[in-house]
């Protein structure tokens, strides 16, 4: 009886370092450059980046804003071991928009929010693996409606976003 489990064993063993084998891991923290690599800026005015969000040691996103002539846009950037790359993300207003965080599920699920228009809009962004897109984002009327957080629920699209409206706390949740 005893033979049998241990060769089961050393079979369950075998599959599982096969399966080691042949699934690729990521690059490790050694591969890729160190602090200083500066990201790219954008435009006539600042520059700033205030959310962060790592894939993997070498696959990190950073989200923004920057002013140009006046203007205010969105800014995302993509580290991928070596150098930071500018990745083009929407401007719903045609005057005022900026993203103050994000957080990711996978390199093919991250989340943005922050604030869109004058007057003071939610904004919420979707990548997909292939762009950023708007995500329609409920806003309390007559008030300031400003997203400064959110995460992703692990192994899910499901998101949480807060920050305020108006005097009020402000929580969203998206499926």
């Amino acid at each position: 009886m005893l033979a049998g489990r241990t060769s089961r064993v050393w079979f369950i063993a075998l599959l599982a370092g096969a399966f080691l084998a042949i699934v690729p891991i990521g690059a490790s923290a050694a591969s890729c450059q160190s602090w200083g690599a500066s990201p790219p800026n954008l435009g006539s005015g600042g520059n700033a980046l205030s959310g962060v969000a790592p894939i993997s040691p070498c696959d990190v996103w950073a989200v923004g804003d920057y002013n140009n002539a006046g203007t205010d846009r969105t800014l995302a950037e993509h580290w991928n071991g070596k150098t930071w790359q500018l990745v083009a993300s929407p401007n719903p207003d045609p005057m005022f928009n900026g993203l103050s965080s994000l957080s990711a599920a996978s390199a093919n699920n991250i989340w943005a929010v922050g604030i869109q228009k004058v007057a003071s809009e939610t904004l919420i962004e979707h990548w997909n693996g292939t762009q950023w897109q708007v995500v329609a984002s409920p806003n309390r009327d007559g008030v300031s409606n400003i997203l400064q957080s959110d995460s992703v629920v692990p192994f899910t699209s499901k998101v949480w976003a807060v920050g305020y409206s108006g005097n009020s706390t402000l929580t969203e949740f998206y499926c």
